[in-house]
């Protein structure tokens, strides 16, 4: 029962105080192995506050390795963003440095007029107060189609041959009916 004790608790400590004795060979042995019992003490507390330090070191190698994956891909996404608002302020000036195409530009014509082109937007009807000038106005719109509508007639049609008379007068026969 007493070598159980000692196997269980000093075995190790016993085997490696015993084993430096007999390869060092100090003058009192027995000193040497009581210092060697103290200090084994401390020793395997050391080794254990090592393996912990290892531990957190190697956990904290591991945070920092995310940390700096994570601060690598944010940079990269920055630098992404910031070749994409370059190259939007590029196209802008671009944009503003290129003139708009006139007509001229865009018809191969000889003569064609160099106008810029105009974009057309929708008229608004603003109410009036006055009643009477609503009526009157689409009174006269009837009117206008009519008109309209006889000048697209004349100008879809064809051409009428001039005559003697127009020579000398200047109007057609249809234009005098």
């Amino acid at each position: 029962m007493d070598s159980e004790y000692l196997k269980k608790h000093l075995g190790n400590c016993l085997t490696e105080a015993l084993s430096e004795v007999v390869e060092k060979r100090p003058m009192d042995p027995i000193e040497y192995i009581a210092h060697f019992l103290y200090k084994f003490k401390e020793n395997e507390a050391y080794e254990q506050k090592l393996e912990e330090d290892k531990k957190i070191t190697n956990l904290e190698l591991q945070a920092l390795d995310k940390e700096t994956s994570i601060r690598n891909h944010l940079n990269e996404e920055a630098e992404l963003i910031r070749q994409q608002e370059e190259e939007a302020i590029k196209a802008r000036r671009i944009e503003e440095k290129t003139p708009e195409p006139t007509l001229k530009d865009l018809s191969n014509k000889p003569g064609a007029p160099s106008l810029t082109s105009v974009v057309e937007t929708e008229e608004t009807v603003t109410p009036t107060g006055d009643e009477d000038e609503n009526k009157k106005s689409t009174e006269k719109e009837p009117e206008a189609t009519e008109e309209k509508a006889h000048v697209e007639e004349t100008d879809n049609a064809e051409p009428i041959p001039e005559t003697e008379e127009t020579e000398k007068t200047g109007t057609t026969e249809a234009e005098n009916n």
